[in-house]
């Protein structure tokens, strides 16, 4: 028999325990013995997951393909005695040995737990009003059929908690404010079951849908659908509710494992899921993980530890809940805000709008668009409007947040790069020579970067905004006596060149690129704001 099927044997006769019933009958005496053989060390309580990976020496992933078998911490021998795990496992009926690896991975648990947002997207946190903590939106998917209504998709343990006082999901999660009427998105509809056992490795999906309620606005971000493609080594990204977006790579795509609820405290035992390095925090289960290569839907995160993140293929979570994903590029989508939804803007951004007004600029200069002045600005805006309305609603949400205009977020990205227009960034969102990152252009030799590798990400966009902001606190503060506009103006100079450029309103764009940057921003800000955005 071939190392690789049986390796693939023993897994399975491992995980399946004492439900050697399911097994064909010619392997159940296999697998009674081989859990017989194997009780001292299979009951013992730090274990937690078995799977099929390359065998890791000092932290460095050998080629030799073992059984691991996965553990909360390594302990020392004389402390494990009869449940001291062998270096290779015999099947009993061929005499033949498999190698055996063991690594700590701490304990995996279910993670749960973040701000009020609309339009919901995912990456969210989500919530039951009973929760604790909650979790991470999904995504948006729709039944198979022809049921025209629109569902959101995370765990059972987020959505649907035993003894919970009501189906109705909350965004953010009640432990995070949401606990008022209009923190109301949806509805509890339909979990995946999960029998619980420390010992049965027989759940496949940790997954629930609740229908999203008429009138909620929701902006869809996946760009491309599900596969069943998954392979060590693939590097992968999630957004969840807590870490934002972040990256870790596939360590073993075999994998069962027991993992742990808090709410209340008990095991459960899934099989064929996917283990990754760490890469999630508590809160982000439900999140989707997609592929860093080409953004396809992988699977659904439904917990992790210290030594590792754990997700459950796609495939299995779509064919037991009957559903599709909702795509970006699908028509017919709500995009209205709720009926509850607050003031559309604080007080402070109406201020900054009135100043964007009343402000006189004289735009762009012919270096940067022939002949120059406030027409060639607006004709540059207006090339740009359709991609801005692409990006409306996260301008909108990340202008919100910290009390700027949408309108300037705009124009800021469509002088730094047409708003990611095709040819100005490479395929990896960065411009400038690669010294910057993004639809609105971090330098990466002076920040961390964020949001990578989407150059339009909601983290891109708020580390951007992030900047933008402390240049206006700062010109503030260094110039009093200056009006609003003035000091919206030295902002967006201040973001291009720095805050020793911004010395005079007569001379702010000297020192700028093209020495025109704050005057064109400012006209392109001037047409967004007409434009709506």
């Amino acid at each position: 028999m071939k190392h690789a099927r049986l390796l693939k044997l023993v897994h399975g006769l491992l995980s399946s325990g004492h439900l050697a019933d399911h097994l064909p009958r010619s392997r159940r005496a296999d697998a009674e013995e081989l859990n017989g053989l194997a009780r001292a060390w299979l009951g013992h309580g730090g274990i937690q997951g078995f799977g099929i990976a390359r065998r890791v020496t000092a932290g460095i992933p050998l080629k030799e393909r073992v059984l691991k078998v996965y553990v909360e911490r390594k302990l020392p021998r004389q402390a494990l005695g009869s449940a001291l795990i062998p270096k290779e496992i015999t099947l009993p009926s061929l005499g033949i040995s498999v190698p055996v690896d063991v690594e700590a991975i701490g304990q995996i648990r279910a993670q749960n737990y973040q701000r009020f947002q609309r339009p919901l997207f995912r990456g969210l946190s989500i919530g039951m009003r009973d929760g604790q903590g909650g979790g991470t939106l999904g995504c948006f998917i729709r039944k198979r059929g022809n049921d025209p209504a629109i569902y959101l998709l995370s765990n059972a343990h987020v959505l649907h908690l035993p003894g919970n006082s009501g189906d109705e999901v909350f965004q953010p999660a009640p432990d995070f404010g949401g606990l008022d009427q209009d923190h109301i998105i949806g509805d509890f509809t339909e979990a995946a079951p999960i029998t619980y056992g420390e010992d049965r490795f027989v759940n496949r999906v940790d997954a629930a849908i609740a229908r999203v309620r008429p009138g909620v606005g929701l902006t869809p971000t996946l760009t491309a659908g599900a596969t069943g493609v998954i392979r060590e080594g693939t590097e992968v990204i999630l957004m969840g509710a807590t870490s934002g977006g972040t990256m870790g790579r596939i360590k073993d795509a075999s994998f069962d494992v027991a993992v742990t609820y808090a709410n209340p405290y008990r095991t459960a035992g899934f099989r064929d899921q996917v283990l990754c390095t760490p890469f999630s925090s508590e809160g982000d289960s439900g999140s989707i993980v997609l592929n860093r290569k080409n953004q396809k839907v992988l699977g659904l995160l439904i917990a992790g530890g210290p030594g590792g993140s754990v997700f459950t293929p796609i495939k299995y979570v779509m064919e037991e809940l009957g559903i599709n994903i909702i795509l970006s590029d699908q028509d017919e989508l709500p995009t209205t805000a709720p009926d509850t939804a607050p003031a559309r803007f604080s007080g402070r951004v109406l201020g900054w709008e009135k100043a964007l007004e009343k402000a006189d600029t004289g735009g762009c200069s012919p270096r940067t668009h022939a002949p120059g002045g406030v027409d060639a600005s607006r004709e540059l805006a207006g090339d740009d409007l359709k991609r801005a309305e692409r990006l409306k609603d996260r301008f909108r949400l990340v202008g919100r947040e910290f009390h700027i205009p949408p309108s300037v977020l705009a124009a800021i990205a469509s002088r730094e790069s047409r708003m990611g227009m095709e040819g100005l960034l490479d395929e990896n969102g960065f411009g400038d020579h690669g010294n910057a990152f993004g639809i609105l252009q971090v330098d990466r030799r002076y920040h961390q970067l964020k949001g990578l590798p989407d150059p339009g990400s909601l983290a891109h966009i708020r580390q951007a905004v992030a900047i933008f902001a402390g240049c206006l606190d700062k010109i503030a503060q260094a110039h009093p006596d200056w009006g609003q506009s003035d000091i919206l103006k030295g902002g967006m100079v201040a973001y291009n060149a720095g805050l020793k450029t911004v010395r005079t309103i007569e001379e702010m764009d000297r020192g700028t690129t093209h020495n025109d940057y704050g005057s064109d921003v400012t006209a392109r800000a001037q047409f967004f704001l007409e434009a709506q955005i």
